[in-house]
C-alpha cells in the first residue's frame, strides 16, 4: 500500500511540473503568429501557404488569384462569373 501511495505522489509531482513548464515551451510559438494569407490545399498534405496583405476591396476570388499569381500557379475557372474552380496549377481534383 505504501508503494502505491509513493507512486501516486511521484506521478502527481510529475504532472504538476509538466503543466507548470508549459508557459516556457516555445514549440507552440508558431500558433501565436498571426499573419494574413491564403492557403491552397491540393490534398494529400500538399499545402501551399502564401503570406499577403489583403486589400479592402478584395473578395475570396481576388485573394486566390493573387496567391496563385505569387506562386506562379495557373487557375482555371468554370465560368465567367468565377463561381467554380476547374483547376489550380494543372491539378483537377481539389
Amino acid at each position: 500500500m505504501r508503494a502505491l501511495r509513493i507512486k501516486l505522489e511521484i506521478s502527481s509531482i510529475i504532472v504538476v511540473l509538466a503543466v507548470a513548464s508549459l508557459p516556457f515551451d516555445r514549440s507552440y510559438e508558431f500558433c501565436r503568429r498571426r499573419r494574413p494569407g491564403v492557403v491552397i490545399d491540393f490534398g494529400y498534405w500538399d499545402v501551399v501557404w502564401t503570406e499577403m496583405v489583403f486589400q479592402e476591396d478584395w473578395d475570396a476570388v481576388d485573394a486566390l488569384e493573387k496567391a496563385c499569381e505569387m506562386n506562379g500557379f495557373s487557375v482555371v475557372f468554370g465560368d465567367a462569373g468565377k463561381t467554380s474552380i476547374i483547376s489550380i496549377n494543372g491539378q483537377l481534383n481539389l
